[in-house]
């Protein structure tokens, strides 16, 4: 099993609708590639974790990076695990914009109920710390 965590920040003129609609295709598509993980999107800027096949992740990722929705990409880690974190989504998804009165707390408690509803304690390794201390960062913005 590979996984891949990067961050990105969307284009600017990136709606809401095209956000979702991007949303539903890559869901589709990762079902079809056997492909599971995790996005958050907080204020522009995105953080993912995708996971599966070493070729089919990085195929996607390609595709990612030549997505123009996308700007300012950085891989924070790639490793090979035993183990699935996200197996049981296609891409689990939190748009924490979503809730402009949460206070930095309740962000944080919204995406530690996500992360800690996954497989993530059962993984060793770095690709689920760098998805924790990134998604920190940008709750606290």
């Amino acid at each position: 099993m590979f996984s891949l965590v990067y961050k990105s920040v969307l284009a600017t003129n990136l709606s809401s609708e095209s956000l979702n609609n991007m949303l539903q295709k890559a869901r589709l598509f990762n079902r079809e590639k056997s492909i599971t993980g995790c996005l958050l999107h907080h204020k522009g800027e995105i953080i993912q974790l995708i996971e599966g096949d070493e070729t089919e992740v990085k195929s996607l990722f390609k595709k990612i990076q030549k997505d123009k929705r996308h700007e300012k990409i950085i891989v924070l880690n790639t490793e090979e695990n035993l183990f699935r974190m996200f197996g049981k989504w296609s891409m689990i998804y939190t748009n924490i914009n979503a809730n402009n009165t949460l206070t930095y707390q309740e962000k944080r408690e919204l995406f530690n109920t996500i992360y800690h509803s996954s497989d993530v304690s059962c993984v060793p390794g770095i690709s689920k710390l760098a998805l924790w201390k990134e998604a920190n960062l940008i709750l606290s913005s």
